[in-house]
C-alpha cells in the first residue's frame, strides 16, 4: 500500500518468516497537519519470537500509539517546547504499553515481549525513540550504485568514488548484548552481524518493569529518506547493501512503494526464517 501526504511518500511491507505460522511484526503509519507543518508518525513493533504470543504483544504496543494519535496526542506539537513534551509523552506511552503487555501475559500465565521503534517527522525536524533492536535509518541517496543484481546472492558494485557509509545513518541504538560489545570495542559491527548472541536483547517491553528508551533528534532535508525496519530485515544485509538497494531502486524512478516492494523481494530471496518489516518515508 502507498500513501502520499503533502511533502511525503510512503511505502511499506511486512512478511511472515518462511517457516513461521504467524507474522509477529506490526506496523503503524499516521500523517496529519499541526499548525503549518506536516506531521508523520511511524511505529514498528516486533513481537519476540522467543516468547509466546509475540503477535499479541506487538499488537498491544501498536494500539497504545494508535489510541494516542486518534485522541489528542499530535497536539503536543503545537507547544513551544514540543520536543521535551513529546519525549515525556512517548516515555509515558511505552510505560503504559509495558504494563498492558505484562498484565495480559500474567492473566494467561505466559510471557510475551516486543521491541518498539518510533519515528516522528514534523516539518524539517525528526525525533526517534527506541526500545529493543528495531532500527530507524536516514538515507541520503547519491546514485552511487553502479550495478546491482537482485538474486539469491545480491551483488553491489560501487564506483571508486562512492562513500557509502555516509549515505546510511542509523538513528537508533540497539538494546542488544552484541551492540554493547561493539560499543566497548570488543567486536566490530561485521562480527556483530553474525554473532551467535546477536538476538539477545537487553531491553524490550513486556518482560520487566524497568527498561531504557533510546532517543535522538535532528533536522531533515528534501530528498532524504527514512527507513524503519525490524531486525528480520536489516539482519540479512550489510549497511552498504541497504543503502545500495535504496539508491538503486529510486534511481530507476520507482515510487516509494515500488522501492519497498523490490527491497522486500530481495530480502525474501534470501534464506530468512524471521518475520521482516520495512517502512520507507521519503521527503519530496
Amino acid at each position: 500500500m502507498e500513501d502520499t501526504f503533502i511533502n511525503w511518500d510512503f511505502g511499506w511491507q511486512s512478511r511472515c518468516g518462511k517457516h513461521k505460522e504467524e507474522n509477529e511484526d506490526r506496523l503503524l503509519l499516521k500523517a496529519g497537519v499541526e499548525g503549518e507543518s506536516s506531521l508523520v508518525m511511524a511505529v514498528l513493533a516486533d513481537g519476540m519470537g522467543g516468547y509466546t504470543a509475540g503477535a499479541r504483544a506487538s499488537g498491544l504496543a501498536i494500539k497504545v500509539f494508535q489510541d494516542w494519535w486518534e485522541s489528542s496526542g499530535p497536539r503536543v506539537f503545537r507547544e513551544m517546547d514540543f520536543e521535551r513534551r513529546l519525549s515525556e509523552e512517548v516515555n509515558r506511552l511505552l510505560q503504559h504499553a509495558n504494563r498492558e503487555i505484562m498484565e495480559y501475559a500474567q492473566s494467561l500465565g505466559k510471557k510475551m515481549g516486543t521491541t518498539v521503534s518510533v519515528l516522528f517527522v514534523y516539518g524539517n525536524c525528526f525525533l526517534v525513540f527506541n526500545v529493543g533492536d528495531g532500527r530507524v535509518y536516514r538515507v541520503s541517496t547519491n546514485n552511487y550504485v553502479k550495478e546491482i543484481e537482485a538474486t539469491d546472492k545480491m551483488k553491489i558494485k560501487q564506483s571508486e568514488q562512492a562513500q557509502t557509509e555516509a549515505c546510511l545513518e542509523q538513528l537508533t541504538e540497539d538494546h542488544t548484548w552484541v551492540a554493547r560489545q561493539v560499543k566497548k570495542g570488543l567486536i566490530d559491527k561485521e562480527q556483530a552481524r553474525f554473532h551467535p548472541y546477536r538476538n539477545v536483547l537487553i531491553y524490550c517491553l513486556g518482560i520487566d518493569e524497568n527498561f531504557e528508551v533510546y532517543s535522538s533528534s535532528g533536522t531533515c532535508r528534501p530528498g532524504e529518506i527514512f527507513l524503519v525496519c525490524s531486525d528480520g530485515f536489516y539482519g540479512m544485509f550489510s549497511s552498504r547493501e541497504i543503502a545500495g538497494m535504496v539508491d538503486y531502486y529510486y534511481a530507476q524512478q520507482l515510487s516509494t512503494q515500488e522501492v519497498t516492494d523490490q527491497m522486500s523481494r530481495v530480502a525474501w530471496s534470501r534464506e530468512t526464517h524471521d518475520d521482516f518489516s520495512l517502512l520507507l518515508i521519503r521527503r519530496k
